[in-house]
């Protein structure tokens, strides 16, 4: 006899019908009816007693109702107590990051997490603007995630790990490698990308030092994608090293705009103990591989 076998006799006793009673759970009546006369057949009395059409508990089956009654309760409790351990197990880390990272860490490396590693939560915050956690206003996060393109800023935190390094060149198409470009960018369009879309400040800012505005602009969910539309003769755009030389001969580089480099690096405090350290290298390890595949 299971606990759900006990709910669907209350629902009997509830509805006073073996055909309502059926319809809660979308049973058959028949079925239902096959459940109860298990039941009877194993306890050795009748639970319950016709009267016309409607049934009501007898002696003996009011008594091992209000027993079924306790039984569930004990299941929804302890349950309930079995949740509540499983939150109070679950490693919680502060992260911080740059306001326009936000996005990014949330629609790519929080979906990894959730799926690969569930008993860990991790809380994205926006580091306050002008503020590094060395500050003494600035609450102590377990982890900082920083895009910038001079070397990694000296935070007081345990330790930092330059995840990813790039070189950004202005990636046009071969055709146009040894032309000066037009100031609007013209017969080509600008394109960006999702992926990196906290470097459009230092994007446009290049741009703008070398006097060019584009005048059309697209944007494309990878920069796999972007390199193929500028190997494709469709436009010029901002690309990593890696991308460039994967489509060579079709990209060229654009002399006419400075290239610059760009860091991405995680500083991090020294755990206090080994189920924090364990949560903060699952955390890093993912950041890590997402990274390495941009």
């Amino acid at each position: 006899m299971t606990t759900q076998v006990l709910e669907y006799l209350l629902a009997i006793a509830e509805e006073h019908s073996l055909t309502r009673a059926a319809e809660r759970f979308y049973l058959s009546q028949p079925s239902l009816s096959h459940h109860l006369a298990n039941v009877e057949k194993e306890l050795g009395v009748k639970l319950f007693r016709r009267e016309g059409r409607t049934l009501f508990p007898t002696e003996d089956g009011i008594i091992f109702l209000n027993n079924a009654r306790a039984v569930l309760h004990a299941e929804e409790q302890a349950l309930e107590r079995i949740e509540k351990l499983k939150a109070e197990k679950r490693l919680h880390l502060q992260v911080q990051s740059p306001e326009a990272m936000l996005p990014w860490l949330n629609k790519t490396v929080l979906p990894v997490l959730r799926q690969t590693a569930p008993e860990i939560v991790v809380q994205f915050a926006a580091l306050p603007e002008g503020e590094l956690p060395d500050s003494p206003t600035t609450s102590r996060p377990d982890a900082v995630l920083l895009l910038h393109r001079d070397a990694p800023p000296k935070l007081q935190m345990d330790q930092c790990e330059v995840l990813r390094q790039d070189r950004c060149y202005f990636a046009v198409p071969s055709s146009q490698g040894n032309q000066r470009l037009a100031p609007d960018l013209s017969p080509f369009c600008f394109i960006r990308c999702l992926e990196t879309r906290m470097m459009e400040k230092w994007q446009m800012e290049s741009l703008d030092q070398a006097g060019l505005h584009p005048k059309l602009i697209c944007t494309t969910a990878d920069l796999a994608s972007v390199a193929e539309m500028v190997a494709a003769g469709y436009g010029c755009a901002f690309l990593p090293k890696k991308n460039i030389d994967a489509w060579k001969p079709q990209i060229a580089i654009s002399k006419q705009i400075a290239s610059w480099q760009v860091f991405w690096s995680v500083y991090f405090q020294q755990p206090h103990h080994a189920e924090h350290a364990a949560a903060l290298e699952t955390f890093l390890q993912t950041l890590r591989e997402i990274t390495a595949a941009l």
